[in-house]
């Protein structure tokens, strides 16, 4: 049965279709609420046969899914305005939002003090729960010391809520199958690590997944539906058992699938996404027999529940995608945060190379071999491209030569930083060498060296920094240093070298 089949097998979907079609909601989201309506007003003798384990609950939980803004709050309202209940059976549902685990057991019973002390009083047969933001959920489960989830998987089997305190005035149990509840939660796919990071607890399971989106939705709404009008099936139609539950009647496929299915889980087999996915289905098909005011499921209800169930599935497969995209890029994201910082680390030690190799050089060449001890072990990785920019800005000279049949490679201060490294040095009148001799004299500088050709910056070129090798852009005419921190490097090696 294809999805569009599925709206036009039953009036009832055909309304809701229609309803959501009007309302501008997704028909899906609309459907799930009002099957979570119809659930939390159904009379909770009701339930559905033992086929695994014990009598199983008819208590259903629905998430709907969508962006903010997406309608998951305008298709309860729609749902809301569709059904009109009705009737003498009618359980009232109470509208609670959820708090701590605690509190779902207050939202049924609670302790009224008497003659004998206090008693427990059953006060609300139903409550529909709603959590308009499943983060609402996430901060609640997540406290400390938090019983939610577990009594929500608890509520949705129908078993006993509540804790056995040490004071026993202040427990607040409520007995299996004597409560009706039912459960709308609005998701978020980028959000719904809420639900699906319980898997192991079996909280994603117990949902069911409805989108918000309708891709076909038409440029014109139509004309809203008459209402449903819904009570609670009669005594005739679900009778009472000797235990006084109500069971409803379920159909051999559904039956037998449930059974073959339990059998594989007895052995090993199935998925952790799909532990309940039958039991779920079974639930679906209930409700959709219970919509129309039936005690049995039949091979229709199951088999359109089977479409609902495939609808879920592919939703919920949306929210695991998102939440994977999400941690794809929070993880992309990590890894360019850490090369940024490797990257700024590398760029600091590269100028920390670049200062040492500076101070130690002076118009005398120096073999790499022994430039490079010079420089700190934590340093030392960074030499050659230290070397290279400061090659490259002009700061120092590279000549690359043969010595005794070996090559080599040595560096000194380029003569433009040579010649403002040693302006800061008094003038000797006796002094072999003056400014003059360096700023006119470099061809024979070079020939008295005997080397090769030396890689040696234009001085009419932009100036640099006498120590490190930075831009003087901007600075004064005569400055020969970039900041305070290399005008004291410079100043301390002038000390060193005319003490």
């Amino acid at each position: 049965m294809t999805a569009e089949q599925f709206w036009s097998v039953r009036e009832h979907l055909v309304a809701i279709h229609q309803q959501a079609r009007a309302r501008r909601v997704s028909p899906w989201s609309t459907l799930g609420a009002v099957l979570a309506m119809v659930i939390a007003r159904v009379d909770p003798k009701v339930s559905l046969p033992a086929i695994v384990g014990g009598r199983g609950s008819c208590n259903l939980f629905v998430s709907l899914v969508g962006i903010s803004g997406g309608g998951k709050g305008a298709s309860i309202a729609a749902a809301a305005d569709l059904l009109d209940f009705r009737g003498d059976r009618l359980v009232r549902a109470d509208h609670r939002t959820l708090g701590s685990g605690e509190g779902i057991s207050a939202a049924f019973v609670e302790r009224v003090k008497g003659e004998d002390g206090t008693e427990i009083v059953h006060h609300t047969d139903g409550v529909l729960f709603e959590v308009a933001e499943v983060d609402t959920l996430s901060a609640l489960g997540s406290r400390a010391g938090s019983s939610l989830m577990p009594e929500l998987r608890k509520m949705w089997s129908g078993e006993r809520l509540g804790f056995q305190n040490r004071d026993r005035a202040t427990s607040l149990p409520v007995e299996a199958h004597s409560y009706r509840a039912a459960l709308i939660v609005g998701v978020q796919p980028a959000r719904s690590a809420a639900i699906l990071d319980d898997a192991a607890g079996g909280t994603p399971q117990r949902f069911v997944w409805f989108s918000t989106e309708d891709p076909d939705a038409p440029d014109r709404a139509p004309a809203p539906p008459a209402r449903i009008r819904w009570e609670n099936p009669a005594p005739s139609v679900i009778p009472n058992s000797e235990s006084g539950m109500r069971g409803m009647q379920v159909c051999d496929t559904a039956w037998t699938a449930i059974e073959r299915a339990q059998v594989q889980r007895l052995r090993g087999d199935g998925h952790a996404l799909d532990g309940h996915a039958l039991l779920s289905r079974l639930k679906v098909a209930a409700a959709l027999a219970l919509l129309e005011m039936r005690g049995d499921v039949n091979d229709e209800d199951w088999e359109l529940a089977g479409v609902i169930m495939q609808h879920s599935d592919q939703t919920r497969q949306k929210c695991v995608d998102a939440l994977t995209a999400v941690s794809r890029q929070a993880n992309a994201q990590r890894a360019e945060l850490r090369a940024e910082a490797v990257v700024k680390t590398d760029d600091h030690l590269v100028a920390k190379c670049k200062e040492r190799i500076v101070s130690k050089l002076g118009d005398e060449w120096i073999g790499s071999g022994a430039l490079r001890p010079k420089i700190t072990a934590k340093l030392r990785e960074h030499f050659e491209v230290a070397v290279t920019e400061l090659v490259e800005s002009g700061a120092i000279e590279v000549a690359a030569d043969q010595y005794q049949g070996q090559d080599r490679t040595r560096y000194r201060l380029a003569v433009q930083s040579a010649l403002t490294k040693s302006s800061a040095l008094p003038i000797r009148p006796d002094s072999p060498r003056n400014h003059a001799d360096l700023s006119t004299d470099k061809t024979a500088l070079t020939k008295s060296s005997a080397l090769p050709a030396i890689v040696s910056p234009d001085p009419s070129e932009s100036r640099v920094c006498a120590v490190c090798g930075g831009s003087l852009e901007g600075k004064r005419p005569h400055a020969i240093t970039c900041s305070d921190t290399c005008r004291k490097r410079l100043s301390t090696q002038n000390r060193r070298a005319n003490p």
